[in-house]
């Protein structure tokens, strides 16, 4: 679950957003995150504000800064990566005078605590926290600003799986 803030005239509106959406996977030869190759996919809406703003995860991918996770159960690593977002982002009234859709294809800064959970014969779990998030949308009104809200944990899941061709299926999951 990963929770923003979209902020309208400086006023902070901590924001949940729950994708129930699972990535579909990117085959990998290096056991690290975020993948080199490929991209995350998502497709739920997010409701921000109450329905006021949705965000729509098209994609993030083109990922920079890499980290291998860590492999004993409760072991932690930081992950400091930048992407490119690909997705929609539409605003509703009363943050705007009439609907209005935003295409975005935007450079973002992510920081996220990884967590093993454990090694289950192929396949490792991680529980995921994002701790920072600078997503800096041109062409939004000057009012908006998107960030990852600092009040509020935005926590998720991902798993690598490897077979025996050394290749391994690395998946963002949504939490349940």
């Amino acid at each position: 679950m990963i929770r923003f803030s979209i902020i309208p005239l400086s006023v902070i509106a901590p924001c949940i957003i729950a994708d129930t959406s699972h990535s579909r996977g990117v085959l990998s030869k290096k056991k690290e995150f975020p993948p080199r190759e490929g991209v995350w996919h998502g497709d739920s809406p997010h409701l921000l504000l109450g329905g006021q703003a949705i965000l729509f995860c098209g994609s993030h991918g083109t990922f920079s800064g890499h980290v291998v996770p860590p492999e004993s159960k409760g072991g932690v690593t930081t992950a400091k990566y930048g992407a490119i977002f690909e997705g929609k982002l539409k605003l509703n009234p009363p943050l705007v005078r009439q609907a209005r859709s935003y295409s975005l294809n935007e450079p973002i800064r992510i920081v996220e605590r990884i967590v093993s959970n454990g090694n289950r014969g192929r396949n490792q779990t991680y529980a995921t926290e994002l701790t920072a998030l600078v997503f800096n949308a041109s062409g939004l009104p000057r009012n908006i600003s998107i960030r990852e809200s600092p009040r509020r944990r935005s926590i998720g899941k991902a798993s690598i799986t490897s077979d025996s061709r050394g290749t391994y299926r690395k998946r963002q999951l949504a939490p349940r």
